[in-house]
């Protein structure tokens, strides 16, 4: 017969939830390095094309 040890998969489903909580806080370091390494204009076009990206919504293209 299986066995089902829900404490362990309680312990490893925390694990990864912090795994990834440590993969989002380094992508953000990183995020903000490089926005930082940015110039005024650079940082201003960046922001131009965010706000369209997210205008867009999810998966698509971009208006020619």
């Amino acid at each position: 017969a299986d066995s089902f040890d829900a404490e362990t998969v309680e312990v490893l489903l925390a694990e990864q939830r912090e795994a990834g909580i440590q993969r989002q806080i380094a992508g953000e370091r990183l995020l903000i390095s490089h926005l930082a390494a940015m110039t005024p204009a650079e940082r201003a076009a960046y922001a131009d094309r965010l706000e369209e990206m997210l205008s867009r919504g999810p998966g698509r293209r971009p208006k020619d």
